[in-house]
């Protein structure tokens, strides 16, 4: 009977073991991550803010021992995170707190103090199913004020900002959002529009030497809708320099509570109002307008909106007398609903400087002051092409800096020259031409091996090729349609390689390498090669390159006589995805794990280009 009884006992011990087990598995799953482009295992954790369960796109995870979070969570709390991809710094703002850190670097600067991480554990990029994130030791947010609970049991992490439980109730404030803000000049009176759906509770402070009219939004979101108008620490700034206006800045000045600050630097100080426009839903700020009107850019009824030099034949403003020695502009023409020309001429034949920001959103073209004639001023156009023409005037370089905002979908072709006297940009809606066509170009192959490492003897043809069926499977996996130029050790000329795509009309070009240097097997890195206009696609497939692999970053750069780059008929880029003549390159390219990473970082690269 006894033996029955500790048999029984055992039974149900198991039993209990294993459905704690099904639980646990349940509650707490094994994930597959890459870190330093490596694929390993993790266990994840629970994570709750205030008690209440948050899900990330990337679940933290225990690792070396260690609970690390994304740091992107605490952006549910009110807190201010800001991510600098050049330099891989983190930004962290608390009411009371800057954190500075940098991936792989055990240290952080905490209010202009450097000061070490906890356990000296740095913060990591850790990549789930495409998404990379930063991730962070729970001991870390101790250091920024907050409580962090660890819950063994169930495996939860819960965090909370404040560290007082406060049982009172306190009223629910509602958030506003600012989505939009500009500066106009309407009769020579500078008025600044703020786009919100309420109106907003406001403090105005005036500040002397220098002039500074401040207006602070109280309890207010600064996240303005188009993006491009950002500079890359998330600020906002027109230096306008006209109507007493020197420039208008705008900024998340504090996050609990949520205060917007707007500051206009002004030559001296001016009266103003400010008021609640509920046709347009924007606050309205008017300053009294100058004695001295300045030139504006003159914006014609229908479709035609130029910007030309005033007419001062004041008796006749419709005679062309007058209008005889009329010298270079910038005009905009609209062609059709989905066609516009943009055309800039100057006085004598010169230098037109053209680069394009926010993944081909935002159009900047630089001229010297000295050759062409253009006031700053702001045109709203907002047509189906354009949202408005910025023209600033670069004191410090003696240059026009135009500065041309797009809508959505849309193209763009330089048609001119880049030293010229008529320079013309051709816009128009992209076509619809359903799933996009990319070509994978593996280089080399066949009779022209390439690159040979020295190290582990390494051939440039056979990586580029896997790492090219890597990235073909993620893309056809995702529902793109695909030509793999070769899928095989064949050869193909340079010339077929850019004359088959052009034939099939492709949307996107890639072309991966590997690189090499004779003599210096300390060289390193990867870059990503453009021609022609395509300096912004390149930019986007370096950034995930360097994010993903947390390679050496070499930058983008203008090979114009590479065959498969210039004779290319759409977007072209060339990757070179590391040098074989480099030990720790070589090691990582020979592996198929580092080889997937570089595949997985072309993939996220091509979904953010379309």
């Amino acid at each position: 009977m006894k033996k029955n009884i500790s048999i029984l006992s055992i039974l149900i011990i198991l039993i209990t073991s294993l459905f704690s087990s099904f639980v646990s598995a349940d509650t707490n799953k094994v994930v597959n991550m890459i870190i330093d482009g490596t694929n390993v295992n993790f266990n994840t954790v629970n994570l709750q803010l205030d008690k209440k369960p948050i899900n990330s796109d990337v679940p933290p995870v225990i690792y070396n021992d260690r609970t690390l979070v994304p740091i992107h969570v605490i952006r549910n709390l009110g807190i201010d995170v800001q991510w600098e991809d050049a330099t891989r710094k983190v930004t962290i703002i608390t009411e009371d707190k800057t954190v500075v850190m940098q991936i792989d670097n055990s240290s952080a600067v905490i209010n202009g103090v450097k000061e070490s991480l906890p356990d000296n554990v740095p913060p990591k990029i850790f990549t789930y199913k495409g998404n990379g994130r930063t991730m962070v030791p729970i001991a870390f947010f101790r250091k920024i004020g907050m409580m962090v609970e660890w819950d063994a049991k169930t495996r939860t992490v819960n965090m909370n900002l404040t560290q007082n439980n406060s049982t009172s109730e306190e009223k629910p404030v509602h958030i506003n959002t600012i989505k939009d803000l500009d500066i106009n000049f309407i009769d020579n009176k500078p008025v600044v529009r703020v786009q919100t759906d309420n109106k907003l509770n406001y403090k105005i402070l005036k500040l002397e030497n220098p002039a500074r009219l401040v207006v602070d939004f109280e309890d207010t979101k600064f996240d303005i809708e188009d993006k491009g108008k950002l500079a890359s620490n998330g600020t906002f700034q027109i230096d306008t320099n006209r109507n007493g206006v020197i420039r208008i800045r705008a900024a998340q000045f504090q996050n609990d509570p949520f205060i917007t600050r707007i500051v206009l630097e002004l030559d001296e100080m001016k009266e103003y109002q400010m008021f609640y426009d509920t046709n347009t839903k924007e606050m309205v700020l008017e300053l009294k307008r100058t004695d001295s009107p300045d030139i504006e850019i003159e914006e014609p009824n229908n479709d035609d909106i130029e910007t030309e030099e005033p007419n001062n034949n004041e008796e006749d403003p419709g005679s062309n007398e007058g209008t005889e020695n009329k010298t270079a502009g910038l005009e905009y023409k609209k062609i059709n609903s989905i066609m516009s020309r943009i055309v800039m001429v100057s006085h004598r034949e010169t230098e037109f400087d053209f680069s394009v920001r926010d993944y081909g959103r935002l159009l900047l073209i630089s001229v010297p002051k000295e050759d062409i004639e253009i006031p700053t001023d702001i045109v709203h156009i907002n047509d189906s092409l354009v949202k408005n023409v910025v023209i600033t005037e670069d004191m410090d370089n003696g240059q026009y800096n135009i500065q041309v905002s797009l809508k959505e979908n849309v193209d763009y072709k330089v048609e001119s020259p880049r030293r010229t006297q008529e320079y013309v940009i051709d816009l128009s809606v992209r076509k619809n031409r359903g799933t996009p066509l990319i070509v994978i170009d593996p280089g080399h192959g066949g009779t022209a091996p390439g690159a040979t490492s020295p190290i582990n003897n390494l051939v440039e043809k056979d990586i580029v090729l896997d790492m090219s069926q890597r990235l073909d499977k993620l893309l056809r996996n995702a529902g793109y349609n695909t030509y793999m130029i070769r899928n095989s050790d064949t050869t193909v000329s340079l010339a077929d390689r850019a004359g088959v795509a052009n034939k099939l009309q492709a949307d996107l070009f890639i072309s991966i390498h590997a690189n090499a240097v004779v003599g210096n097997d300390e060289v390193n890195g990867i870059e990503t090669l453009y021609a022609r206009d395509n300096k912004h696609v390149a930019e986007i497939f370096q950034r995930e390159l360097i994010n993903y692999t947390g390679a050496n970053d070499r930058g983008v750069k203008h090979r114009p006589n590479l065959v498969v780059l210039r004779d290319t008929e759409m977007p072209a880029i060339l990757v070179e995805t590391g040098f074989l003549t480099n030990k720790a390159e070589a090691e990582k390219l020979a592996t198929s794990s580092y080889r997937q990473t570089i595949a997985e970082s072309l993939f996220q690269a091509t979904r953010k280009y379309f």
